[in-house]
């Protein structure tokens, strides 16, 4: 009977340690939930602190990326460097030219051209800018003339308006085809240009067709005939008013060599193009109306 009671005793015990072992087992988890709970809390605030400390690094970055750009432009002022290349072939099978024997005129030619733009940091230049292009190239593709067996006299082509600012006699120096300064009047409806420039600067203007090394080639299609003929880097002043999006009116005066009197009546008035600047001008003038119908655009130009 005493051995019953030791053993039921003993059980009763057993049973008493393992209730507070589960109890204070469910009292340490519970216990501990909060605390996981919270470290997850502060795990996720320190990411939003580090992704917050991130985006802060990239804006003060920004910010003093801007600070220096401000100061060098504020400092140097801003200058715009564009340029391109282009090497082209020309072929052209020939036999006789005016009853005499020529040479096949085909060739291969290149293009070079860096263009500058300069705007000036003093408040006297803010609403102007310099513009400056130099050019490199040789070889004038099946327009050229003069090979051994190729009368000069002769006009192949005269087609490829890539080779005109070029040489034909593997001189391929640099030359300073374009230098002009531009200032703008009353919101950009009124601009000013002076310096070495084309007329067509303001005259004959295209949006589709006035670039030879992008849209066409031929000169019939580059610029008007009768233009082009009169088209030389010179002394050039001009201007440009727009009183409404749908008028514009230009003008301009540049020194000329006169270049096509040879031969003519007028031989002896041709001249080089810096001599006499204001002897015998070319003067121009151009209205330009631009209306829209509907989706569609158009210029119509009076010069």
């Amino acid at each position: 009977m005493k051995k019953r009671l030791a053993v039921l005793c003993a059980a009763f015990l057993v049973a008493g340690g393992g209730g507070r072992a589960l109890a204070d087992n469910a009292a340490i988890l519970n216990e501990i939930q909060p605390l996981k709970e919270r470290i997850e809390e502060l795990e996720q605030k320190l990411e939003e602190q580090e992704a917050l400390a991130k985006k802060q690094a990239a804006k003060t970055e920004k910010a003093i990326g801007e600070k220096i750009e401000e100061a060098l432009e504020e400092r140097f002022a801003t200058l715009e460097i564009h340029g391109g290349a282009i090497l082209y072939y020309q072929g052209s099978q020939v036999h006789q030219l005016n009853g005499e024997n020529a040479d096949c005129p085909s060739g291969a030619g290149f293009t070079v051209d860096l263009e500058l733009t300069w705007k000036p940091s003093q408040p006297l230049f803010d609403d102007g800018h310099f513009y400056v292009r130099i050019h490199a190239g040789d070889g004038t593709g099946a327009d050229r003339g003069g090979q051994p067996n190729n009368p000069v006299s002769v006009l192949l082509a005269n087609l490829n308006t890539i080779a005109d600012d070029n040489t034909d006699g593997n001189d391929t120096g640099l030359n300073l085809l374009e230098a002009h300064y531009t200032h703008e009047f009353f919101d950009k409806t009124l601009n000013l240009t002076a310096g070495k420039a084309e007329i067509l600067l303001f005259l004959d203007g295209n949006a589709f067709a006035n670039c030879e090394k992008n849209q066409f080639v031929g000169k019939p299609f580059v610029n008007n005939s009768v233009l082009d003929s009169e088209s030389e880097y010179t002394p050039l002043i001009g201007a440009e008013v727009k009183p409404m999006e749908l008028l514009a009116l230009s003008v301009v005066g540049t020194t000329t060599s006169r270049p096509y009197v040879e031969g003519t009546p007028l031989e002896n008035t041709a001249k080089s193009k810096y001599d006499n600047v204001f002897s015998t001008p070319f003067l121009g003038a151009q209205a330009t109306v631009s209306p829209k119908f509907g989706e569609t655009e158009g210029n119509y130009r009076f010069y």
